[in-house]
């Protein structure tokens, strides 16, 4: 009878290990989440549409924020640009890839006619927006 005592009062208290290790999660990606949206509303608010990429990535220059470019973050039409990708953050990778980066995404219309997708200082904003990208997949 002592045995099942036991047994029962351990699973219990794996249990409320468990559970509470799911709150702590939630809880931390709520704030991770809090974070993104809290850079991303600062870049909105910095850069209004038809913001010319030269004064968008002299600002970032300026401030020393790094940034680097990317293909594709939305469909791919004849007036995309490359967009300005300032990382913001790792969440947790599903179990297929290694990494999962999170990204505000600075997006631009060409103002110049392309065939491929580039950047240009006359590019003008579309919108800015939080990207997750995964790397490292299989």
């Amino acid at each position: 009878m002592k045995h099942w005592r036991l047994a029962v009062l351990l699973l219990a208290i794996g249990f409320s290990a468990a559970a509470i290790r799911l709150v702590w999660k939630h809880r931390a990606a709520q704030e991770r989440e809090f974070t993104y949206q809290s850079a991303l509303a600062t870049y909105a608010q910095r850069f209004g549409p038809g913001t010319s990429r030269k004064n968008v990535e002299d600002y970032l220059q300026e401030n020393q924020i790094e940034f680097g470019h990317t293909c594709c973050v939305q469909r791919r039409d004849s007036h995309t640009a490359y967009p300005d990708l300032i990382k913001i953050g790792q969440e947790d990778a599903p179990w297929f890839c290694s990494e999962n980066y999170v990204y505000v995404a600075i997006e631009f219309v060409a103002t110049e006619p392309n065939e491929l997708v580039e950047a240009h200082p006359s590019d003008s904003l579309k919108k800015v927006s939080i990207f997750h990208q995964l790397a490292g997949c299989l």
